[in-house]
């Protein structure tokens, strides 16, 4: 008999949002592609200029979080950036929150 493992029917999801302006934006289950990409950007922090180092703290913001647009991410502050951005590479990315359960019956994931 072959066991399978229906990937169709798991959901990925992440318990992980922020609220800016009045608008919660939602973290997304972050992808393999999604999880190299970041690193990539984080590995490049260091000997980075500081306006190469905020472009890339930018990026990191829009790939966890897609409903944050460019114009979004540059009227935030240096503060609410930096806590952006230590919110995504520490407190979601060590958690085990983002686990993958069983979809409803008919639901799409939409990851």
């Amino acid at each position: 008999m072959t066991k399978l493992l229906d990937l169709d029917k798991l959901e990925t999801t992440t318990e992980y949002a922020i609220t800016l302006k009045g608008v919660k934006h939602q973290m997304k289950a972050i992808s393999v592609g999604d999880y190299i990409n970041l690193n990539k950007l984080q590995d490049g922090f260091e000997g980075a200029s500081i306006v190469e180092q905020v472009e890339t703290a930018l990026k990191m913001i829009m790939i966890a979080f897609p409903s944050v647009t460019e114009e979004i991410g540059r009227e935030l502050n240096f503060d609410l950036m930096s806590a952006i951005v230590n919110f995504i590479m520490t407190d979601s990315a060590s958690s085990d929150e983002s686990e993958a359960k069983p979809a409803k019956e008919g639901e799409a994931s939409g990851n």
